[in-house]
């Protein structure tokens, strides 16, 4: 049990430096290559060159040649450790995606504001990405996860407490008509079950005017509350 513990060990961590090593070779390759291009290209002083730019690139093409050299990270590696992560922390990972998927609709809508021309500004608002990011962290994410572990037994409650009458009602008239004799047969004795048609119907109807009514008035309010207004 231990060697075979310590082996596992080993191979995770040589797993490991292989992949710092493939985004280190193909960062260095990267950031070179664009460093030559300013250089020979467009004659460009090794002073008047833009580090920054040159360090995005080398990260992009670190990621890009990591990826290449092992396609397992995005394909498997990548979806089973975020299911991983719902499963053991569902309320923390669904939050933090929300508000990831938050600012990110908030950096698409600044692109296309800016290639319109509706937005002059030169750099974007960061200030304004991080009130989508907390505001789809604290509050969107929490009230989704909740509303959609909820929703699937809504139409089950909500269908069991409106047939509790008709049961009732049901069982009084077996009841009288067992007094005079007159048996009445299970299934027609029995209340309907929850087809597939008004389970789905009631969850798009408790979505659009109980969940879209209530988290209209929460957005506007929350987005308000964390810019400061």
């Amino acid at each position: 049990m231990a060697a075979s513990t310590a082996a596992a060990a080993v191979s995770g961590w040589s797993t490991f430096f292989r992949r710092i090593f493939q985004f280190v070779t193909g960062g260095v390759v990267a950031g070179s290559v664009n460093v030559l291009y300013h250089w020979y290209n467009l004659g460009e002083d090794i002073e008047q060159i833009d580090y920054e730019k040159v360090g995005k690139v080398a990260a992009i093409g670190g990621a890009a040649y990591l990826l290449g050299r092992d396609p397992r990270l995005l394909i498997r590696d990548l979806p089973r450790k975020y299911n991983s992560l719902i499963e053991n922390y569902p309320m923390v990972t669904k939050s933090v995606t929300t508000g990831v998927t938050y600012a990110l609709g908030d950096l698409l809508a600044q692109w296309i504001e800016k290639k319109q021309g509706h937005d002059t500004s030169p750099n974007y608002d960061l200030k304004r990405l991080a009130v989508f990011f907390g505001f789809g962290t604290i509050i969107a994410g929490p009230l989704y996860t909740i509303w959609f572990d909820k929703i699937d037994r809504l139409p089950y409650i909500i269908w069991n407490m409106k047939q509790e009458s008709r049961r009732k009602h049901i069982e009084s008239i077996c009841a009288y008509a067992a007094e005079r004799g007159v048996v009445i047969p299970p299934e027609v004795a029995r209340t309907p079950e929850l087809n597939r048609i008004t389970y789905i119907g009631s969850k798009v109807l408790a979505g659009q005017f109980v969940f879209s009514s209530i988290y209209t008035a929460v957005f506007f309010s929350g987005v308000g509350l964390f810019s400061g207004k």
